[in-house]
């Protein structure tokens, strides 16, 4: 844990000094976001999906030169699916599952400007993002009853992934800009050494997509 955060500290240091200006410009950024996981599903005798995954972020950026900018923070985001099982003469009791899990996410994130025309600025971003599991909640369904399991701890350790994001910003008051952000994610560290059975339907949800909404204001 701690060279996870060693090596993004280095990374955050690295990228804001080997551009330096002499009059630099910060921002914050607010965002509320949605994220859709891509299950695999033929791996498993049932049909997984998604729940709403919805997350929230704040966000410094800096301004590194005319064209990039760097930004990191906190983001907070669910990460919850389910699966139905019709009952049967072998188990006409169980009903289905849902799991729930939440993440605290630390981005770092380079964004190069592609178009700035009238208010209207175009990004292409990339981030490393470090995934950090903060609660895992499981809940059973039977024909007469729910069973849960909260806090859940089956060895969780920070995952990360690389993000490719196109922000488009619009100014609309002097300092305040309204911010969109489609991006796709690929985990390509997981966020368990090995999957336990009761994690296991998420274990080839490498892959993800979803969008940003928010404000961004110039200090």
């Amino acid at each position: 844990m701690k060279k996870n955060w060693l090596l993004f500290a280095l990374l955050l240091f690295f990228l804001t000094k080997c551009y330096p200006q002499q009059n630099s410009i910060y921002f914050i950024e607010v965002n509320t976001n949605y994220t859709y996981f891509f299950i695999d599903n033929n791996k498993y005798s049932v049909d997984y999906k998604n729940s709403f995954n919805y997350g929230f972020s704040v966000l410094i950026n800096k301004q590194i030169s005319r064209k990039l900018k760097v930004s990191s923070g906190i983001t907070y985001l669910t990460k919850n699916s389910y699966y139905n099982v019709v009952p049967t003469s072998f188990n006409d009791y169980f009903m289905g599952k849902k799991y729930l899990l939440s993440y605290i996410n630390v981005p770092i994130t380079l964004s190069y400007l592609l178009t700035p025309r009238n208010n209207l600025l175009c990004y292409i971003s990339n981030s490393l993002i470090m995934n950090n599991i903060v609660n895992y909640d499981l809940t059973r369904y039977y024909s007469y009853a729910e069973k849960n399991d909260f806090n859940i701890d089956e060895g969780q350790k920070p995952g990360w992934s690389y993000r490719l994001g196109f922000e488009i910003k619009k100014a609309f008051l002097s300092k305040l800009f309204f911010n969109f952000c489609p991006y796709i994610d690929y985990k390509f560290i997981l966020d368990f050494d090995e999957q336990p059975l009761s994690y296991k339907n998420l274990k080839d949800d490498r892959l993800s997509c979803g969008f940003s909404i928010g404000l961004i204001y110039y200090i």
